[in-house]
């Protein structure tokens, strides 16, 4: 399921978090990278190069910032 940021990378054995980052930004570009509303990261339908919000979250908090 959805894991915060630094649980992925105690997942993965990262000492800084740089080889978390590049793998969510390449999920993110592929459109299948989401986040919920209490800011963990999982996998779901997206658009190309933005971070969606998991089917039946509601509204995004974040549109039209």
């Amino acid at each position: 399921g959805p894991l915060y940021f630094g649980d992925l990378g105690e997942a993965v054995g990262s000492r800084d978090g740089r080889e978390v980052a590049l793998a969510l930004d390449r999920i993110r570009a592929a459109g299948e990278l989401v986040r919920t509303r209490d800011g963990r990261y999982g996998m779901g339908k997206a658009e190309k190069g933005r971070t969606g919000l998991p089917e039946g979250a509601g509204d995004d908090p974040n549109a039209g910032l």
